[in-house]
């Protein structure tokens, strides 16, 4: 039960996060700026220790899975959010 408690408060946490986080206005190109820097970096941190996890569990002969999902959907969605922001903006 406290596990499952856990769970719904963390879904909802990073709920309401990703509300802020779609919720954000662009004021100048600076601020733009700082955000694609801030944005460029979450993504390096998080691709960085989803391979460094991924490398270390292959010593070890046991490669979980969703590591290597949510790498490779980081990835793709990383790539066709810049090719549809080339395409339309």
């Amino acid at each position: 039960m406290m596990v499952m408690c856990i769970l719904a408060v963390t879904l909802g946490l990073f709920a309401l996060f990703a509300s802020f986080v779609l919720r954000e206005n662009k004021l100048d190109e600076r601020e733009e700026g700082h955000r694609a820097l801030a944005g460029r970096n979450a993504f390096l941190a998080g691709a960085g220790l989803l391979t460094l996890g991924i490398v270390f569990q292959g010593y070890s002969h046991t490669v979980d899975p969703w590591l290597v999902l949510a790498l490779v959907v980081m990835i793709v969605v990383k790539i066709a959010t810049r090719m549809w922001s080339d395409k339309n903006l």
